[in-house]
């Protein structure tokens, strides 16, 4: 049990270092830029959030050339600062 704990924690940890070290770069900031202004746009057409979703993540695969779930990650990111700028 031991072991499997560790094999998804050092996983998960992957993870989150590889997008931090990414985002901690001016290619990061660019990226960042970039998707947030692509989840505006597509935030402002009147289509259910999953059709939204879709469009953003087809948009950003074919502009940025990364692997999807570095898009999906940095969609997320946008959203919530999308988000507290409403509240």
């Amino acid at each position: 049990m031991r072991e499997r704990l560790r094999f998804i924690a050092s996983g998960g940890w992957g993870f989150i270092r590889a997008i931090a070290r990414l985002l901690m770069t001016d290619a990061g900031d660019r990226l960042i830029a970039e998707v947030r202004s692509t989840v505006r746009r597509i935030d402002n057409h009147d289509w259910p959030g999953t059709k939204k979703r879709q469009a953003a993540v087809a948009v950003l695969l074919g502009r940025l050339g990364l692997p999807a779930y570095l898009v999906n990650c940095l969609i997320e990111l946008a959203v919530a600062e999308l988000r507290d700028e409403e509240e």
